[in-house]
């Protein structure tokens, strides 16, 4: 089984990899889909792990209800309904809409 410091820093390396693309990819795109930093940090935990919008708000310093209503808006702009759809809608957000 993985140590818990080792699956933190895998978390870690990701979301910081995951925010640092999805800024390069929305910079090159003038209309469409943008997420703030924020909005990635918590789609791509939501996205990655099988983490709760409580667990989630922990690790980022948010209320459950603050990760809650930041999925509701990055479900809305990418125009998805369900948690699964979520890691195609991010690997296509920088495509052509």
């Amino acid at each position: 089984m993985t140590a818990p410091t080792t699956v933190q820093a895998q978390v870690e390396a990701h979301l910081a990899a995951a925010a640092k693309l999805y800024r390069e990819l929305n910079a090159h795109r003038p209309r469409g889909v943008r997420l703030a930093d924020r909005e990635v940090q918590v789609a791509v935990l939501y996205a990655l792990t099988p983490m709760s919008a409580a667990a989630i708000g922990a690790k980022l310093h948010l209320s459950e209800e603050t990760v809650k209503g930041t999925v509701r808006r990055i479900f809305r702009k990418l125009r998805i309904n369900e948690r699964a759809e979520l890691p195609a809608a991010l690997a296509n957000i920088g495509g052509d809409a």
